[in-house]
């Protein structure tokens, strides 16, 4: 053996010819952006958990004074990220068999946030050219490749709920235009964080994902069943996500939203809402941050205040409660009664 010492080879350095704008980090998500009107700040709470407070944001003077590659983004401590072990980027179409290393790519924001050393080769969603919001006479169908500034900019005087419900849940990334822009309601959707707004507002209004195979084999599946934990979809091996769908009897009637959060630009800790639909007296209650998946209360009848806080009690056993740095589950049970309660009341209140 010799006595010198063998260089280790040098990582794999790819730059992918892709439009930079499609690949910020998503740090940027939870720096920028004002706070929903409705957000709770909850600062003198003895159960809270605090998080350390939100890092400085990248300017001029701290961002790499060179253009961003394909293939790389700003982590949210404004350190430079390069994807170094993807070798190709190609459009879904075109991508054939599916293989060890492969992933699928809508906006990126979530997978260009962080090192991906498992992952070769993306296969690009967006190339395909869906319609990013069909309206039918049934309802509403959000493609999977949607952005979240499309869905905010959608408007629907014959749907009563989509405003000011829809714009309510955008604004509950707390992101700035640049994300808005880039991000998809179907990536946010297979992150399957439990502060998910997307997922908090199509299990709202009682939305279907179609799921779909590269055979073409297609499924159908609520979304309040496929974010099945933390982290966990129920997205089998090659499958991905090719819309969500909106029926239009939940896009009709009157809604009422509540988020809370520890600071004003906080990840959500709970996200509550509840819908009666028109010419009903049901009442539908979603909870979703608060717990490790979204959980859906029907009431076929309006309830009183005591069915609502004992319905949600039964619910929601002690480990689906999330417990995480953005709230203890004590507190986050106690703000999800609470905003249970005061759903309940305005809609009481509000004919």
């Amino acid at each position: 053996m010799s006595g010198e010492t063998e260089a280790s080879p040098a990582p794999r350095h790819h730059t992918l010819r892709y439009p930079a704008t499609r690949l910020p980090g998503v740090g940027a998500a939870q720096r920028h952006g004002a706070a929903a009107a409705t957000a709770t700040v909850l600062d003198e709470v003895p159960w809270a958990r605090r998080p350390p407070g939100p890092p400085t944001p990248p300017d001029s003077a701290t961002t790499p004074d060179r253009p961003l590659e394909s293939g790389c983004s700003y982590d949210e401590t404004g350190a430079f990220v390069d994807l170094h072990t993807i070798d190709e980027v190609t459009g879904a179409a075109e991508a054939g068999a599916w293989r060890s290393g492969d992933a699928w790519l809508a906006g990126g924001t979530f997978l260009f946030s962080e090192p991906q050393p498992h992952l070769s080769r993306l296969r690009d969603l967006t190339t395909l050219g869906w319609p990013a919001l069909t309206v039918g006479s049934d309802g509403l169908e959000i493609a999977a490749t949607c952005t979240i500034a499309e869905l905010a900019g959608f408007a629907a005087p014959q749907w009563p709920v989509c405003d000011p419900l829809i714009r309510q849940c955008c604004d509950a990334f707390l992101a700035s235009f640049k994300i808005q822009n880039v991000a998809t309601v179907g990536g946010n959707l297979c992150t399957a964080l439990p502060a998910g707004p997307m997922t908090s507002l199509t299990a709202a209004l009682d939305g279907w994902c179609t799921l779909e195979s590269l055979d073409g084999t297609r499924r159908r599946v609520a979304v309040t069943d496929f974010v099945v934990d933390d982290g966990v979809t129920a997205l089998h091996g090659s499958e991905y996500l090719r819309a969500i769908f909106l029926p239009a009897t939940a896009l009709t009637g009157r809604s009422a939203f509540r988020q809370g959060s520890l600071h004003a630009l906080g990840r959500s800790a709970a996200l509550v809402v509840g819908r009666i639909d028109a010419g009903s007296e049901a009442f539908v209650l979603t909870i979703t941050a608060s717990t490790r998946r979204p959980v859906q209360l029907r009431f076929a009848r309006f309830p009183r205040a005591a069915e609502v806080r004992a319905a949600v009690d039964d619910a929601i056993p002690g480990d689906l409660w999330m417990d995480d740095v953005h709230g203890l589950p004590a507190w986050r049970r106690h703000l999800t009664e609470t905003f249970a309660a005061e759903i309940r009341d305005e809609l009481e209140a509000r004919p």
